[in-house]
């Protein structure tokens, strides 16, 4: 059995290795295809929360500022405009603070963001980052810590109130 948008029978040495001279097998092709349409039907959704909860933190206190180009004032909305369907689950935050220890604090609270670069998957995730240093062509001064966040399929309500625990105890330190 083969979990691709619910269960398929398969017989079995069907997914075996590939045929010499790398050609693919009608079936695994197939779903190829369907784990495209996952995939794409996947991105919709986690745009669509990712938006949601762009929109609450631009209002959070605690965050500075929110970086998605969906947004009107962010760096790069005319862009996202004329060349883009709609948002991706991949946004940043600059929080309002100034310490590291802040910064840890509103990360240990997340209770639903593993941390982490890899973005892409099912899952939100959130990582700090800094790149001033790495900034040649123009100065990075943000006002505060960034945050990086991928936005999952989890519920938009659960990662937001995830995300406002982290923003009030950040504000305790």
């Amino acid at each position: 059995m083969v979990a691709v948008s619910g269960t398929v029978e398969i017989e079995p040495g069907v997914l075996a290795p590939e045929p010499p001279g790398g050609f693919k097998t009608p079936i695994p092709s197939k779903y190829a295809n369907l784990a495209t349409t996952d995939i794409i039907v996947e991105v919709k959704e986690q745009g669509k929360n990712a938006l949601v909860i762009a929109q609450h933190l631009e209002k959070a206190p605690g965050v500075k500022r929110v970086l998605h180009p969906a947004l009107p004032g962010s760096p790069g909305h005319e862009i996202y405009k004329r060349d883009f369907k709609g948002p991706s689950g991949l946004f940043a935050i600059i929080l309002d603070c100034t310490s590291d220890a802040q910064v840890i604090a509103f990360l240990d609270q997340l209770a639903l963001f593993g941390m982490g670069y890899s973005w892409g998957g099912f899952e939100s995730l959130a990582v700090p980052f800094d790149c001033t240093p790495f900034r040649t062509a123009t100065t990075y001064a943000p006002g505060g810590r960034g945050v990086r966040l991928n936005i999952g399929l989890e519920s938009p309500e659960d990662l937001i109130a995830d995300l406002d625990a982290g923003l009030k105890a950040m504000m305790k330190v």
